[in-house]
C-alpha cells in the first residue's frame, strides 16, 4: 500500500513566499556589506602601513648609501607616485619605491620642495613624511642627525 502524500503535512505550503525570499536576500545583503567594508578597512590599513614600511626602509638605505657613494637626495615623484634615491655626485638613480595604488606619500619639509639631501655621513635635515590613503593618514618624524623616527599623532 501507498501512503497518500497530502498538504496538510508540509504546513499546507511548498515554498517560500516573495516577502520570504526577500527579506532573507536583503539580510544576506546587509551581512556581506558590512564584511566587505571590514576587508576593504584592513586592506587599506596594511597597505598604508606597507607604505610607510618601505619608506622607513627607504630612509636607512639613503643613510647607508650615503655613507658608501657621497651625498645623496630622497625626492618625492608624484608623476609615478614613488620615492626614489639619487646619488648627488653622479645623478644615478639608486634605487626607488613604488607607493602600492591608493598610497599617497608626501616629504614635509618646507612648502617648496619634496626632496631630502643626505651628506657623506648620512645626516639630514629633520623632516616629516605624510603616507596617506583616502580614509587613512599615518605622520611621522624623522630626526636628520640620528634617523630616529617618531610616529605622530594623525
Amino acid at each position: 500500500m501507498m501512503a497518500k502524500c497530502d498538504q496538510s503535512d508540509h504546513g499546507g505550503r511548498s515554498a517560500f513566499t516573495l516577502i520570504e525570499t526577500l527579506a532573507v536576500i536583503v539580510i544576506i545583503s546587509m551581512v556581506a556589506g558590512v564584511a566587505a567594508f571590514g576587508l576593504a578597512a584592513a586592506s587599506d590599513s596594511t597597505r598604508l602601513r606597507a607604505a610607510a614600511a618601505q619608506w622607513r626602509d627607504l630612509d636607512a638605505r639613503a643613510r647607508l648609501f650615503s655613507r658608501s657613494l657621497g651625498p645623496v637626495v630622497m625626492s618625492v615623484d608624484n608623476q609615478r607616485n614613488a620615492v626614489t634615491l639619487h646619488s648627488v655626485e653622479s645623478n644615478e638613480r639608486l634605487t626607488a619605491v613604488v607607493l602600492p595604488d591608493g598610497v599617497w606619500g608626501r616629504l614635509r619639509v618646507d612648502p617648496r620642495t619634496q626632496s631630502i639631501v643626505f651628506d657623506r655621513l648620512g645626516r639630514s635635515v629633520d623632516y616629516e613624511v605624510e603616507v596617506r590613503t583616502a580614509q587613512r593618514l599615518i605622520r611621522w618624524r624623522v630626526l636628520g642627525l640620528t634617523g630616529l623616527i617618531t610616529e605622530l599623532k594623525p
